[in-house]
């Protein structure tokens, strides 16, 4: 089909109420199922002279082609000083949509990064823990060979080698949980402003179409008023012309 500037627009809305990127991985089924979800609500739409034949396919290619020639745009207007371009609706909505793609793929991305760190850092403990724990076996050995060869019936004591090691995991796997516990704390308070800025957009497009929609019935209503002292124009003619 055959994009047009109102294609676009409708496109972007129907995106910023779907949200097809808060809380979902690029490349998964639930991407998938919300740009199936936008080309849906597209193709139901009526009011609209060239009616949407689109896919989810479709939708997404369209939005990434948009998005990426406004990535252009945005990257040359911070090149040249003092320009403080007017956007359009659909350039606004993309500046927006992009602002949210970038925040929700660098979340993934950071939970990923996290997540590999960790592993490691398990892995680099166990062999840590096997190790000290083959020391110990070693070492508790060597002190039962000299008590017995020393006197049988006056053992020595021994110290334990494995207290100190479980004192070390214990106070590591606290502050790893502090850490997640935090963690979780900084993706919330994210997520919320994400959130707060996805109504507050929303609001505005709100307010934006009601603005329209007035303008448009005042326009109609001065139309009317406007027929009217032209009919009554007419008539006084005709009156004045049957008299004569």
């Amino acid at each position: 089909m055959v994009w047009t500037e109102k294609h676009d627009m409708l496109l972007c809305r129907e995106i910023i109420t779907t949200d097809p990127f808060t809380d979902i991985k690029k490349g998964t089924t639930q991407r998938s199922a919300k740009w199936a979800a936008v080309a849906e609500a597209l193709v139901a739409v009526k009011d609209i002279d060239v009616p949407f034949r689109v896919d989810k396919r479709a939708v997404r290619d369209r939005y990434n082609l948009l998005a990426e020639r406004m990535r252009v745009k945005i990257k040359n207007e911070e090149k040249a000083s003092g320009i403080s371009p007017t956007r359009s609706e659909v350039e606004e909505a993309l500046e927006y949509l992009i602002e949210k793609e970038g925040a929700s793929d660098e979340i993934h991305k950071n939970n990923m990064n996290r997540k590999d760190d960790m592993a490691e850092r398990e892995k680099a403990e166990e062999v840590r823990k096997m190790a000290m724990e083959s020391l110990g076996t070693t070492k508790r050995r060597k002190e039962d060979e000299k008590e017995n060869s020393v006197d049988c019936k006056q053992p020595k004591k021994r110290r334990s080698t494995g207290s100190e090691t479980v004192a070390f995991l214990r106070e590591k796997s606290e502050k790893e949980r502090q850490g997640r516990a935090e963690e979780m704390e900084l993706r919330k308070a994210q997520l919320e402003l994400e959130q707060k800025k996805h109504n507050d957009f929303l609001q505005l497009l709100q307010q934006q179409q009601q603005q329209q929609m007035q303008g448009f019935a005042m326009l109609f209503q001065q139309q009317q008023q406007q027929q009217q002292q032209q009919a009554d124009l007419l008539l006084k003619l005709f009156e004045k012309v049957e008299k004569k």
